[in-house]
């Protein structure tokens, strides 16, 4: 049986925001891991 894998991109007002976002997602094992780009604009 295959995994499905998924990957969902959002947008953070900050990277503080961002590194709280991401460490929440991973310590409640919602995903297992997390991309933080500085910079990027949407």
């Amino acid at each position: 049986m295959e995994t499905p894998c998924l990957v969902v991109l959002i947008t953070a007002s900050d990277e503080e925001e961002a590194a709280k976002i991401a460490q929440i997602l991973v310590e409640e094992k919602l995903v297992a891991c997390v991309n933080i780009v500085p910079g990027l604009r949407s």
